[in-house]
């Protein structure tokens, strides 16, 4: 485990594993990642400001995502315990197409759609 980190469309995750939430390197970025990129105002303004309780849904405990399963390049930087990503669809650096966080937490909030269906594969995987 190195301790370094892989941010993608400003989320980080593990950078050995690609995990989100890492059993492995004891991390949990999840509430960070929520924070930083302002998840719960963009879930709000989406489905509505009581989107967690008329959906059962806990942003905090949602489903931890992996970002190797997304097929993300890591681009390593000489300095720094941190490293940026691409992807493979697009070879954008932080691509918002491949990597639309709001997306796909709102389709796990809501369990509609394509994106829902994704997600649970994706996770389980």
């Amino acid at each position: 485990m190195s301790g370094k980190i892989i941010i993608v469309n400003r989320f980080a995750f593990c950078f050995d594993h690609g995990n989100e939430l890492c059993h492995l390197c004891d991390e949990d970025f999840r509430f960070d990642n929520n924070n930083s990129a302002g998840i719960a105002r963009a879930l709000a303004r989406k489905l509505g400001n009581e989107f967690e309780a008329e959906n059962g849904f806990d942003l905090q405990e949602r489903q931890p995502i992996n970002i190797y399963t997304y097929g993300v390049k890591p681009h390593t930087h000489h300095r720094g315990p941190q490293a940026s990503g691409s992807c493979t669809e697009h070879s954008k650096l932080d691509c918002q197409k491949c990597y639309d966080w709001i997306r796909l937490i709102s389709a796990e909030a809501t369990g509609d759609g394509i994106d829902a269906v994704r997600a649970r594969v994706i996770r389980s995987g």
